[in-house]
């Protein structure tokens, strides 16, 4: 659907149904309004500002839903998946900037292993189709460097003995960094992973004539710059102490190293 149409019809779902303002807080920044939304208002929201500054990478995720108490059709905001691979080295758990080791994933399927870990407990869980999604927002903001590619997956389960049916959607990223490290050599590494996943729940059989009312909810959300400042700043740092970690560890080896070769020089000369 082009933008123009997209947008005319999320402004006729918004007169037909009426919607209100709902505020996203982050409570840890001094109850900082982090982004606003609307959405039908017979509908309800939750949400949670997540920080954790020991992922310098990703230090803060917005989890959100949405959904309407009638027939538990929602949209959902998730965190995002972030991954590190260095070739040839197999590590596993979780490296100092808060990425989790992984080897790299095709698209479709770095988003099943998503959906599986959020939706495969649930009961007659099974995926409908799969396919790519150019038309994300989120990939108009993202680096040619990241190699971006838009991925979406409706699956279709029961919910308290109801079927239903979700879409899935995130832009898959990966990028392969190198970089000179000091007494180490060039040292290369793949970041890759998922940003933005979310998704559209609707019962089976209404997924597609709820879609309208989706993108009016998702069309309407608003960062709060103030917020998106503090946040970048906060995740600038984060980088600065890693980088200053990592410059410290280069210096030991280094001064190891020359240590290990005045031992072996002294040894050589008695």
């Amino acid at each position: 659907m082009p933008p123009s149409a997209r947008a005319s019809q999320t402004g006729v779902v918004q007169r037909i149904q009426h919607f209100t303002v709902r505020r996203v807080i982050d409570h840890q920044q001094n109850d900082l309004v982090a982004e606003v939304f609307q959405a039908p208002q017979s509908w309800t929201d939750r949400s949670d500002v997540r920080w954790n500054p020991q992922f310098a990478s990703n230090p803060v995720n917005v989890v959100l839903a949405v959904e309407n108490p009638a027939n538990q059709e929602g949209l959902f905001v998730y965190p995002a998946a972030d991954f590190i691979a260095i070739p040839g080295v197999s590590r596993q758990g979780q490296a100092r900037t808060g990425q989790t080791w992984a080897n790299p994933m095709p698209p479709a399927q770095a988003l099943w292993a998503y959906v599986q870990q959020a939706r495969g407990s649930l009961p007659q869980f099974r995926v409908v189709s799969s396919r790519d999604a150019s038309d994300l927002p989120v990939l108009r903001q993202m680096d040619a460097s990241q190699h971006p590619h838009g991925v979406a997956m409706r699956v279709a389960y029961e919910l308290q003995g109801k079927p239903m049916e979700e879409d899935f959607y995130a832009a898959y990223h990966l990028a392969n960094v190198c970089s000179n490290v000091p007494g180490s050599g060039r040292a290369c590494e793949t970041d890759w992973g998922l940003y933005a996943p979310h998704s559209f729940r609707a019962p089976a059989g209404t997924l597609d004539r709820s879609l309208a009312v989706f993108t009016a909810i998702q069309s309407s959300f608003r960062q709060n710059p103030a917020w998106a400042q503090r946040a970048g700043a906060v995740r600038a740092q984060l980088m600065a102490q890693v980088s200053r970690s990592i410059d410290a560890r280069s210096n030991q080896l280094r001064e190891a190293k020359a240590r290990s070769a005045q031992i072996l020089a002294h040894s050589n000369a008695s």
